[in-house]
């Protein structure tokens, strides 16, 4: 089943933005790590970051830096 949240049933102290160790932008929300996939305009789409070699179909999306939506569905 697909579940999708909007930001305000994210507590904003779960989400971190991080840096990878190569410095590129991560989104971390509780044990999931998100990495930035495209930017359209304003809007961001981040995809898990086991999207390539687990095939998580994990998303969420970003709006000026603050998380608008999600597709919470983690394969692990």
């Amino acid at each position: 089943m697909e579940s999708i949240l909007v930001a305000s049933q994210f507590d904003p102290d779960d989400i971190e933005f991080i840096l990878s160790k190569r410095g590129r932008p991560l989104i971390k929300i509780g044990k999931y790590i998100y990495r930035k996939q495209s930017l359209s305009g304003v809007k961001t789409r981040w995809v898990c970051s086991t999207h390539g070699h687990k095939k998580c179909y994990a998303v969420l999306y970003t709006v000026e830096g603050e998380v608008v939506r999600t597709k919470n569905v983690h394969n692990h």
